[in-house]
């Protein structure tokens, strides 16, 4: 509502969404990155922008053109590389036993980290927030209106 003036339905799920499957590709991709597997490593991430873009343009083309089209995209993109790394990788995958004071020493290290991506998304987002708050689409040259062209 704030940001584009309208109640769109799902695109909470779907930022969701895009999030949990970037960071688990990114999570995948990292790890093969630390085996020294780098043809793999590019062959993935080339995947991933090669599929984004089509599954952007596809859906696009086939549903609708709106801002949904990347972000569906993105998702797909995701879940598509992230099927085909983990059947790559199978493997290598072990699963172990979760041991719960190595969990407590590992969010002990990343708290620090919580107030400083804040801020990070503070200062990198203030600038777009400002100029929605205090201005039109209009104004900063993102919508033409007709009346405007026509005189």
């Amino acid at each position: 509502m704030f940001l584009f003036g309208g109640n769109y339905k799902g695109i909470g799920v779907l930022f969701g969404l895009q999030l949990l499957t970037s960071l688990i590709q990114d999570f995948e991709g990292n790890s093969v990155r630390m085996q020294k597997r780098s043809i793999l490593f590019s062959i993935i991430f080339a995947t991933n922008s090669v599929a984004n873009t089509i599954f952007t343009i596809g859906y696009a083309i086939i549903v609708s053109r709106s801002f949904y089209a990347p972000i569906v995209g993105g998702v797909m993109a995701n879940i598509l590389t992230l099927a085909i790394v983990l059947f790559i990788s199978y493997d290598i995958r072990k699963f172990s036993k979760v041991m719960f004071s190595n969990v407590i020493k590992h969010l002990r290290y990343g708290l620090p980290f919580i107030p400083s991506a804040l801020l990070f998304w503070f200062f990198s987002s203030i600038d777009k927030i400002s100029l929605r708050q205090y201005s039109t689409f209009y104004e900063i040259g993102f919508t033409l209106q007709h009346s405007k062209l026509l005189e």
